[in-house]
């Protein structure tokens, strides 16, 4: 050991030497080695560390704010133009799924499958407000807003993301793109084809100058179907407008037609809905123009003049869901970092405390995105989390590494020395712990949703850079402190000539002793909160003593075990209890307009959910009249379906059928009595061609050119994704008992998209979390070197899972998208206090062979740090708590509690396990 002087002056690496330093058993080889390295090579380590990072901010820097040279520097190496932001509800959907398929076929055919909605409210059939109606209508279909992704689809967001020179992938199978270089022989009769590219198609709104909106439907324009004297007239409901002298006979048709009612009007008459289908974009070029209605919707918005307006729609709800996400997620954040600051200030009462772990954390956060941008992953509205998780998890290792150099320093006031010592000891606890993390995220591979899959591994990645920062930048800045000695007080040095002076050939016993001494220190309130979970002796003299076990502490040992084993046969009763229940809509504040929007839309216009379906004719296509007979007894089918909580959910179904009735009807003079299907084919298909002649434009939304292929469109209240379950059986029962063999139905829609993401979360959950489990335990056998001791320290890592698990259960929190990673990441926070405990306890023991003295050494030299790593992952998470979003403060309470769960399990019954399996074995040669 080096004097004062030499001590305090030089504590450059050349001040040790392998002769007086050299690892004893408590010390890894490995690690020792590692620690000797950084400590002599602090440049070379910390420029790995510093361009890292800088690198890190080129790949995710803006666009705007990149340099043009270095834009395009990046552009060449990534083939992309940094980070991807992807927030819409697909990026939840699994491409291969079925229901997705279909969906991307509809699109093909029909365009796409959700509109803008703006809702007005007030005196729907006065002269006034169908004048102010008609001028909202007019602005909107001349909206005209610069979209750079206008006409992308989801295989060219693919594209874009894949690697530079990797082959593109494709949405699916039997998706094609749908772009202005497609050709005319890919979409034969495609109407998804025909927006306006094609020369002399018929796009919507193009009349009105609009790029963005192909059409723009609501009581102005709806369709109305007349009979003339040469036939009949596909004309709007108000052309011409309504005058004061018919506008109770307009009020009155209106209310009588069914195609209507839950369409673009309330069954009371007192709200209206303007529908807005707009050409294919990106999520984010999808809020642009949302806020761009929007705003055309406040400049017509009168309440005292009664009118009413607001917005509603999926689109609405996406946009609101990621501005509120954004902006608490920056927010809390913020106060998650400011609380993990309190902390490690309170602990260690100095800069080097504080700022270096967050720089370390800071750079992991960085290298994490900068993977996402080089492999074109996304960010989503579930990796909106990474930030505060890397920055809750790795800031672990840093405080496990500081704990345990403070205490080395004091004993030997020389900074490279103890950096050494302290890589040497906890090297292999922070890798595993990392491992272990690393493993529970990785598992989310097992999941059948891209999202939590890239989620998984962009957390991982955070992981593993938060590691090895921790054990490369964080050391160099360790090594170059002489005089901090965070928090504690220093121990007086070893004098001139004494055992362990400078010099002196240390053996491992010596080491050995010298560790004891850095555990010696008066007992201070954590050292007695922490022997009071444990039931443990503190002291020198208990650690230098064997222990023997009161009968008193016997009693007490398996009084902990058996309070444990009753706690955990409770929780695994209230697990059982979870339900799986997914409404993106109620993670939203009251406050929120779009949530009273829904509301209003679901009691007045039948709702803003949706379920569309794909109808292949075959043969005759839609001028197969059993066909059309057995869509129309499948209508009727799920008209009459009736929630068993919530009733009557359906608001309107649209079809084909609508038209074929309206035609005859008007035909026949306007006699509602005719308003029904015809008998043959013959009279099927003239109807169909007379409409088609008069009124084209309408037919294509609902059937193809060549009339084989059409849709169905059914309205319904919007509802948690777990009670559409019995909607989709009711529909696909209809499906097989009325269609005829010759046709084929798809379902789909954003109800089919919501019911098979979450009708798969319970599987992925029990895949990833099976997943991590099993490889979690093998790594605790290899990193304990014993079966038996790997097998013991999964107990206290599941009890808090379960024990979680149960309180969802009592509580009433359902699995959701939001939550569904909750096991995963429990298992990979509560293994890393464990491993530092059993690993400390491995080593003791084996050199011991006390277990009682070696659980009571294995708590002085880790539980100090188990309990600040654990408060400090707490409280971080526990600021999320302050959102104004329910989904965020359950996620952060549940893992909040994670935290502190596993740290109390591991103190009060990681203890009793290992004195209860393990028995004493005093060796002759163990260093008294």
């Amino acid at each position: 050991m080096s004097d004062s002087s030499k001590g305090q002056q030089d504590p450059s690496p050349s001040s040790m030497s392998h002769q007086s330093m050299s690892p004893s058993a408590h010390h890894s080889p490995v690690f020792w080695a590692w620690g000797s390295w950084v400590v002599a090579h602090r440049t070379l380590a910390l420029s790995i560390s510093l361009l890292s990072a800088l690198f890190s901010v080129f790949l995710i820097t803006p666009e705007p704010f990149m340099p043009k040279p270095l834009s395009e520097l990046r552009m060449s190496l990534t083939g992309r133009q940094g980070l991807i932001i992807d927030t819409s509800v697909e990026a939840f959907s699994n491409p291969d799924d079925p229901s997705q398929l279909a969906l991307e076929r509809y699109r093909d055919q029909f365009g796409r499958d959700d509109h803008f909605m703006v809702l007005v409210e007030g005196d729907v059939f006065s002269l006034p407000f169908l004048k102010r109606l008609k001028g909202l209508h007019e602005r909107l279909e001349a909206l005209n807003i610069e979209v750079e992704s206008l006409g992308e689809r989801k295989a060219d967001r693919l594209r874009k993301r894949a690697p530079q020179g990797s082959e593109e992938p494709d949405a699916s199978p039997s998706v094609q793109p749908d772009s202005s270089e497609s050709s005319d022989e890919s979409f034969d009769d495609s109407f998804g084809d025909s927006f306006g590219e094609e020369e002399g198609g018929d796009a919507w709104g193009d009349e009105a100058g609009s790029t963005v909106i192909e059409e723009v439907t609501s009581l102005i324009n709806v369709r109305r179907t007349k009979g003339t004297a040469d036939g009949i007239k596909v004309g709007e409901w108000c052309d011409p407008m309504p005058t004061a002298d018919n506008i109770e006979t307009f009020k009155r048709e209106v209310l009588a037609d069914k195609t209507l009612v839950g369409q673009v009007i309330g069954k009371n008459g007192t709200h209206t809905v303007l529908l807005l289908r707009a050409q294919f974009m990106s999520e984010s070029d999808s809020f642009k123009v949302n806020e761009a209605i929007a705003e055309i919707a406040r400049e017509f918005n009168a309440p005292e003049q009664g009118f009413k307006t607001s917005m509603a729609g999926l689109p609405e709800m996406n946009a609101t869901l990621k501005t509120s996400l954004l902006s608490t997620m920056r927010l809390l954040l913020m106060l998650s970092v400011v609380l993990m600051l309190g902390v490690l200030v309170f602990q260690f009462r100095h800069i080097l405390g504080v700022l270096p772990p967050m720089i370390v954390v800071g750079i992991s956060a960085l290298n994490t995105f900068a993977l996402m941008s080089f492999t074109g992953m996304p960010v989503t509205m579930l990796s909106n989390i990474l930030p505060a998780f890397i920055f809750c998890v790795g800031i672990g290792d840093s405080v496990h590494l500081l704990s345990v150099y403070r205490d080395h320093f004091k004993v030997h006031h020389d900074s490279p020395r103890a950096v050494v010592e302290t890589i040497a000891t906890t090297g292999t606890p922070v890798l595993f712990t990392s491992l272990t993390t690393i493993v529970g995220l990785l598992s989310f591979k097992f999941a059948s949703i891209p999202a939590i899959q890239q989620m998984g591994v962009a957390g991982a990645t955070g992981v593993a850079a938060a590691c090895l920062h921790s054990l490369l930048f964080l050391p160099v800045l360790l090594s170059f402190n002489k005089r901090a000695y965070l928090g504690v007080e220093p121990l007086p040095l070893a004098p001139e000539g004494s055992e362990g002076a400078e010099g002196a050939d240390e053996t491992g016993a010596e080491i050995a002793q010298t560790e004891r001494e850095m555990l010696e220190h008066e007992p201070d309130w954590i050292d007695r909160f922490i022997n009071l979970c444990a039931d443990a002796r503190a002291g020198l003299n208990a650690r230098l003593e064997p222990i023997e076990e009161s009968a008193q502490e016997r009693k007490r040992r398996l009084a902990t075990l058996a309070v444990g084993a009753v706690i955990t046969l409770v929780a695994i009763y209230g697990a059982s209890m979870i339900k799986v229940w997914h409404n993106p809509l109620v993670w939203l504040p009251k406050s929120k307009p779009v949530k009273q929007v829904f509301d209003t839309m679901d009691r007045e216009i039948g709702g803003t959910a949706n379920v569309q379906i794909l109808i292949e004719g075959r043969e005759r296509g839609v001028k197969d009249i059993e066909l059309l007979k057995g869509l129309e007894q499948l209508e009727r089918h799920i008209k009459a379906y009736r929630h068993p909580t919530e009733g009557e959910i359906i608001g309107n179904v649209m079809s084909v059928n609508d038209i074929v009735k309206e035609t005859r009807r008007a035909l026949k003079g306007g006699d509602d009595a005719d308003y029904k299907l015809p008998d043959n084919n013959t009279e099927l298909a003239q109807l169909l061609f007379l409409f088609e002649n008069t009124g084209p434009d309408q037919l294509r939304r609902l059937a193809s050119n060549d009339l084989k292929r059409s849709q169905m469109t059914v309205r319904l209240k919007w509802l948690e994704a777990t009670s559409y379950i019995e909607l989709t059986d009711h529909i696909s029962e209809g499906i097989e008992r009325f269609i005829p063999e010759q046709a084929s139905l798809e379902p789909t829609g954003s109800v089919y998209t919501l019911v098979s993401t979450v009708g798969r979360l319970l599987l992925d959950l029990v895949r990833s979390f099976g997943a991590a489990l099993i490889v979690i335990s093998l790594m605790m056998t290899l990193m304990l070197r014993s079966a038996k001791l790997g097998l013991i320290s999964m107990i206290p890592n599941l009890m808090p899972i379960l024990w979680l698990m149960g309180m969802m259960g009592f509580v009433g929190i359902p699995i959701d998208m939001n939550n569904i990673l909750i096991a995963s990441i429990a298992i990979g926070l509560a293994v890393d206090d464990t491993i530092h405990l059993f690993h400390h306890f491995r080593v003791y023991y084996e050199h011991e062979g006390d277990p009682h003295r070696a659980i009571s050494l294995a708590l002085q030299h880790s539980g100090r740090a188990m309990l600040s790593t654990s408060v400090i992952l707490s409280i971080g998470f526990f600021a999320y708590m302050a959102s104004e979003m329910s989904n965020i403060q359950i996620f952060g309470m549940l893992i909040g509690l994670s935290a502190a769960l596993a740290m109390l399990i591991d103190l009060i019954f990681a203890p009793a396990f290992v004195r209860t399996f393990y028995p004493r074995k005093l060796k002759s040669n163990s260093a008294h």
